[in-house]
């Protein structure tokens, strides 16, 4: 029965459990791919959920920025006081020094994650209903988690930014040593050859 109903919401999802399955998994897009990789592409669902989870992370942690009192706090705001004190303190183990400037992004990071995960806690079924009935929308992937395309996205942004971070705290030469020797420790070069091959190995192995 369930099967069904679907199939009548969704418009084309055939009346089978992998028609059922295979409706869920597809997402709204501007257009249906051509090849493995078509960047032209555009996951719809994905960027308008991930941007709606970004927007009330922002709005619930302001809201708790402008409520903020002395003295005896509430539970909200004890509970974001809470979130705070712990990723300014894996910011300050991670990074030696003023941590004003990354503390706040790695916040944002984490909550924004934190929710689009969360997503999947509540019924698979809810938001391609709602999509279906309310906008006529056929497909409907809410979690952007699920999306190969926006997990890669934070990767390749978090990986950008600790090279941008890691190069401001430290400097490019302090950087390039660290990530050319940080695990190991740097060999000492003389005139040696064994010393620079030992440099070599172990720039190779950290690398």
């Amino acid at each position: 029965m369930r099967l069904a109903l679907m199939a009548n919401e969704g418009g084309d999802a055939p009346e089978t459990l992998s028609g059922y399955i295979s409706h869920h998994l597809h997402h709204l897009s501007n257009r249906e791919p051509t090849a493995l990789f078509d960047f032209s592409v555009v996951h719809l669902d994905t960027i308008f959920f991930s941007l709606l989870c970004a927007a009330i992370i922002l709005i619930v942690l302001r809201r708790a920025a402008v409520r903020a009192t002395p003295g005896v706090p509430g539970k909200f705001q004890m509970l974001v006081e809470m979130l705070v004190e712990w990723v300014n303190g894996e910011a300050k183990a991670m990074v030696h020094g003023n941590t004003s400037y990354i503390a706040p992004l790695a916040l944002m990071v984490f909550c924004w994650v934190t929710l689009m995960n969360a997503i999947d806690l509540l019924p698979v079924d809810w938001f391609p209903v709602i999509g279906q009935k309310v906008f006529g929308i056929s497909h409907l992937r809410p979690l952007p988690t699920a999306d190969l395309n926006a997990t890669l996205g934070l990767a390749v942004g978090v990986l950008i930014l600790c090279t941008y971070y890691g190069i401001k705290v430290k400097g490019f030469g302090g950087w390039m040593h660290e990530f050319a020797a940080g695990h190991f420790g740097s060999a000492k070069i003389t005139i040696n050859p064994l010393t620079w091959i030992a440099a070599i190995v172990l720039l190779a192995a950290n690398l």
